[in-house]
């Protein structure tokens, strides 16, 4: 199954967006800063997508194929994370944009998101047995950066 991140950059490209998931035969797209950008039911009505999610993060909106289960949502301003199902294996899917260098220089921020992000996906593996997780997105840090390396991490 092929993933996309998209930071829209709050344009609306969900025309582009669609068309590039059937293109590349996308199973799951998450798209960051997609205020401005409409997945309507219109747009979204034959094409094989749906909206994942209850609409509570702020930040990243996830689109899949209809045929791909939806276990659980948990959903925070700047992640969501999804416990999902094709056929009969499980597996999840973590999506984030998080608070970017020019807002705040202290990683503190980021870190809090990844630590309860971190805390959500340890709590569907363990109480759904699932061994599977896909953690993708805008975590707007560097590989050696405190935040991704300290306890707690990603």
């Amino acid at each position: 199954m092929k993933l996309l991140f998209w930071n829209l950059n709050k344009k609306d490209n969900a025309d582009l967006a669609l068309s590039c998931m059937h293109e590349e035969k996308v199973g799951i797209a998450a798209f960051g800063e997609f205020s401005g950008t409409e997945f309507s039911d219109e747009l979204l009505k034959g094409s094989g997508y749906r909206p994942m999610g209850y609409g509570g993060c702020d930040k990243v909106k996830i689109i899949a194929q209809e045929s791909i289960e939806v276990l659980d949502c948990f959903e925070e301003s700047r992640f969501a994370v999804l416990p999902m199902k094709i056929g009969k294996i499980c597996f999840i899917v973590a999506a984030a944009h998080l608070v970017d260098r020019m807002s705040s220089a202290d990683p503190e921020p980021r870190l809090v998101d990844i630590r309860k992000m971190m805390d959500v996906i340890h709590g569907y593996e363990n109480a759904l047995s699932i061994n599977k997780t896909i953690v993708m997105g805008d975590l707007n840090a560097n590989p050696y950066d405190k935040e991704l390396l300290l306890p707690q991490r990603i």
